[in-house]
């Protein structure tokens, strides 16, 4: 039996680069799919840009968590994930004031937090262009209450990416260097 693809996951406030990041190590990585963030998908099937209960932002969260899963069974080397339960726990607890039970579904090897150190850009499904410091430092709190192997990304564009290279690296992760 094939061992289970590695799963990174790259998680973060809103705005801050999570996207363009999943997309530039995916194709840095050998044998890769990419999971794109579902409540996007979700939000704008259903006509909306707001979940409307704490119930519906945990049933966007299955759905994300069901796509790792699928991928999971393919003869993958690594799945690069675009937001996880973290965001998930976050979002529900600052929306709705309920906070769900705290569940590492996706058992990352390793997880890149995106510092919110590059501007804010607007986009319907955005709330907090001023509240990203704060909400950074809830990001830090969970994953240390998970006890999840993470790191912080910060700087703009390339550097970025190449700070984002070098945790990978860190962590055993085998990057293709051509950019």
């Amino acid at each position: 039996m094939n061992k289970p693809p590695t799963v990174i996951v790259i998680t973060g406030p809103e705005s801050c680069g999570k996207t363009t990041l999943v997309h530039e190590l995916s194709r840095m990585l050998p044998n890769t799919r990419s999971v794109l963030e579902y409540a996007r998908e979700y939000l704008e099937l259903k006509g909306k840009t707001v979940a409307d209960s704490a119930v519906e932002v945990m049933e966007i969260l299955s759905q994300h968590a069901q796509r790792v899963e699928d991928y999971s069974k393919e003869p993958l080397d690594y799945i690069i994930v675009d937001t996880d339960e973290v965001s998930h726990i976050i979002w529900s607890d600052e929306v709705f004031g309920v906070m769900p039970e705290r569940k590492d579904y996706l058992h990352p090897k390793l997880t890149l937090l995106c510092a919110p150190d590059i501007p804010w850009i607007p986009d319907p499904m955005r709330v907090n262009p001023l509240d990203r410091d704060r909400l950074f430092e809830r990001y830090i709190e969970e994953l240390n209450r998970l006890k999840r192997p993470f790191e912080i990304v910060r700087g703009k564009g390339n550097q970025r990416l190449m700070e984002a290279i070098k945790h990978l690296k860190q962590h055993g992760i085998n990057v293709q260097d051509s950019l």
